[in-house]
């Protein structure tokens, strides 16, 4: 931990732990570190200067949804900025890929063609097309079908809600009064969704099933013979990627409206801005409102050039005092004297990164996507600097990015 606070923010410490279940890690023949040990990586982290990860594994032998989402609220609660969900992979020669281990744990599996692992070459003068195809756990006793997909929108959820604080200020609301990001996302998940949000979940669902075959040999011959629509980027991606591109800029607002109404629900559950809401509800529409405009237009190589917002709330203030573990819970604490004003630019070497990377990957949802495996999305989100208002002293600029 020593080495990492001397280069703050520039390494992130990872916590893997596929799942924090007993009979899970059992069956696995795997020995995690305790919750309180992953908080405590998780809380030195952060005062070192580092960002955390950890990294969770789907429908494992003796899983079910209930303990699959148990994890993630694990996880989240002990503070880790992003988890990166994995499904369970058959590796052949492996113990997992016996007859009798299939057997014994009840292992329902199905094939899928690998993200990025096809394409079209020469060889002694002849075209071979080819595609490498995985193996995947399905359905285990305790988790059937529909529960898997269910657990895999909820993955895509907290990717596009949670990893790399893409609505931080929630975030320190919600924990300043000892609630749940997940409870946040299980409300996200169950309550109405607006119609550019909600084609995209039905998509992603959809494209879930679409990618999981029953029989190899058929994939295999599908594949080969549909090799230029996967090279293209129509098949064959990485959905979580894909989808979190999607949600960020084809359903941005009606993403930043469910946040802002699940936080308040949550809030609500405990009696806090119950009656009209008053300054807390305030306070959660400005920082949803300051994430949205973070996140406009980032992956369009001709963005606008400034957006702005009214402050009324000093959320610099906020995120500070939170990454102090200081009590967040009074939102006059964080209220300005006299309004400002945020702008919200993109620079010109964000631009420059951003066209680099979109002339080698292109402007698709799934080109996108690929951009998002090279580049974080903080260094391509927008920057913050503040306007005062009539009467205000100037405050210094904030970055203005998610955390990772």
């Amino acid at each position: 931990m020593s080495a990492v606070a001397q280069v703050p923010g520039a390494i992130s410490l990872s916590g893997a732990v596929q799942s924090l279940d007993p009979d899970v890690l059992r069956r696995i023949a795997r020995t995690n570190i305790d919750a309180g040990k992953l908080m405590e990586i998780a809380l030195a982290a952060a005062d070192a200067g580092a960002g955390t990860y950890s990294e969770v594994i789907l429908a494992l032998p003796g899983d079910s949804k209930a303990k699959h989402l148990g994890t993630l609220r694990q996880l989240v609660d002990a503070g880790f900025d992003r988890l990166n969900m994995f499904q369970l992979t058959l590796l052949p020669g492996s113990e997992m890929c016996t007859d009798a281990y299939r057997r014994e744990h009840g292992l329902v599996t199905k094939w899928r063609v690998v993200p990025r692992c096809y394409g079209a070459y020469t060889v002694f003068g002849e075209e071979l097309r080819a595609a490498e195809l995985d193996e995947v756990c399905v359905t285990v006793p305790d988790m059937p079908y529909e529960d898997y997909r269910e657990s895999r929108v909820m993955n895509l959820l907290l990717a596009s809600l949670y990893n790399g604080g893409v609505f931080a200020v929630l975030l320190a609301i919600l924990r300043g009064h000892c609630i749940s990001p997940m409870r946040w996302l299980e409300l996200a998940r169950t309550m109405p969704h607006g119609p550019a949000l909600a084609a995209v979940l039905k998509e992603f669902a959809a494209e879930t099933d679409e990618q999981l075959w029953d029989d190899r040999a058929e994939l295999l011959a599908y594949a080969t013979e549909n090799i230029d629509r996967y090279v293209e980027g129509h098949l064959g991606n990485n959905l979580l990627y894909t989808y979190r591109t999607r949600i960020i800029s084809e359903a941005l607002d009606d993403t930043a409206d469910l946040a802002t109404r699940a936080c308040l629900a949550a809030l609500r559950d405990i009696g806090v801005g119950v009656g009209g809401g008053g300054l807390i509800e305030a306070l959660v529409r400005e920082g949803a409102e300051y994430h949205r405009l973070i996140l406009s237009d980032i992956f369009r190589p001709d963005p606008s050039e400034v957006l702005r917002q009214t402050a009324r709330f000093d959320l610099d203030a906020l995120l500070a005092a939170a990454r102090r573990r200081e009590s967040v819970r009074d939102p006059h604490r964080f209220r300005r004297t006299e309004a400002g004003v945020r702008e919200f630019v993109l620079t010109a070497e964000q631009q420059r990164t951003l066209s680099t990377y979109l002339h080698q990957f292109g402007t698709t949802p799934w080109g996108v996507g690929r951009l998002l495996t090279k580049v974080r999305l903080p260094d391509i989100a927008r920057q913050v600097r503040m306007s005062p208002g009539p009467g205000t002293t100037p405050e210094p600029a904030g970055t203005g990015s998610p955390t990772t």
